[in-house]
């Protein structure tokens, strides 16, 4: 079986897009621990795990980035619109954790601007995850 730096190879090699999701910050009793990586590929499929299976399974979808940038929706098992309820969830949690991110209904997106620092883009990464797995555990 290929590890995920040989993966990460033959994906640049044969010039496919795919986003590596590596594992910043945890809290508590965790599946995984910090730098544990993941790759998702524009079909959905994926190679390696972040958390067990859940997160990267069944709690997001139409995960696509760019550099930092990065978007995906949070998948709710009801139509996608930008006037779904999870984004006020979603922006409450955030904020109370000290990350100011409003998403569009469903949708989530991290824009963060060029000069953000290596601490501050692990906040906020973190606080995703986090608010990801509690959405798990309500489940």
């Amino acid at each position: 079986m290929k590890n995920i730096f040989e993966k990460i190879i033959e994906i640049q090699k044969g010039g496919k897009e795919a986003v590596l999701c590596t594992i910043v910050n945890t809290k508590g009793s965790t599946p995984r621990k910090v730098g544990a990586k993941m790759i998702v590929f524009e079909n959905g499929k994926i190679f390696g795990t972040i958390g067990g299976g859940d997160l990267e399974k069944n709690v997001i979808k139409n995960l696509r980035h760019l550099g930092t940038i990065c978007a995906f929706e949070i998948n709710t098992n009801e139509s996608d619109n930008y006037l779904h309820n999870i984004g006020s969830s979603f922006s409450d949690y955030c904020l109370q954790n000290g990350v100011y991110l409003r998403a569009l209904g469903n949708t989530v997106y991290i824009m963060p601007p060029y000069c953000v620092t290596k601490k501050e883009l692990k906040k906020v990464y973190s606080t995703v995850v986090a608010f990801l797995q509690s959405i798990i555990t309500k489940d």
